[in-house]
């Protein structure tokens, strides 16, 4: 299950698929050479969704209908369910991003509007995050799963996206550890020893 957007500029508009691909090579690390699919992974934040090529012809075929005025660019974006808000908060701040650097519209077949339109992140979130609740309740009382909340998990998200310019802003005299969560249903504790230096985190 997943939440996916179509993009789509104005046919007046100077922007083509290969500006949206150059955008997507620089700014998702990794090689995507004749793959047609870019995987954006944060390895500090554990964040991950795709943007993927229908390799179709924009002028004959294209996987929603045609709008007047609009171009199917033929790329599409999605993010799973079944995963933390701050999934959607990291990932809808990317697409954000895209749309007002390349002067793009998405079509978002989640909600009932007719027309591709440029969405905040902040709208595009509220619009996953209604399924991703709905998926998330469902599937953890079926297997008794715990969860952090997301007033907590949403601050340690934060910590760790921002953790490499905490660190360039402090300077070499901190270290700023990425912060990890267990999915084990009881408290784990442990001890880290430094030249002069000790911590003990619970």
């Amino acid at each position: 299950m997943s939440f996916d957007l179509y993009f789509y500029k104005q046919k007046d508009s100077s922007t083509t698929k290969d500006s949206v691909t150059t955008y997507l090579n620089i700014n998702i690390p990794g090689e995507h050479t004749n793959t047609g699919q870019w995987v954006y992974e944060n390895l500090d934040t554990g964040v991950y969704f795709y943007f993927e090529s229908t390799g179709l012809d924009i002028n004959k075929d294209t996987p929603t209908e045609p709008f007047e005025n609009f171009e199917n660019l033929n790329i599409s974006f999605s993010l799973n369910f079944m995963r933390p808000d701050f999934f959607g908060i990291e990932a809808f701040k990317f697409v954000e991003e895209l749309l007002q650097a390349l002067d793009l519209f998405v079509f978002n077949p989640q909600r009932n509007i007719e027309l591709p339109v440029r969405e905040k992140g902040a709208c595009l979130f509220d619009s996953w995050q209604k399924g991703n609740k709905w998926a998330s309740i469902d599937h953890f009382k079926g297997i008794d799963a715990c969860f952090i909340p997301a007033s907590v998990s949403n601050k340690l998200w934060k910590y760790n996206f921002n953790r490499f310019k905490l660190q360039e802003k402090l300077g070499k005299e901190y270290f700023f550890r990425k912060f990890s969560s267990s999915g084990i249903k009881r408290t784990t504790k442990s001890v880290q020893w430094r030249a002069g230096f000790s911590t003990y985190l619970r």
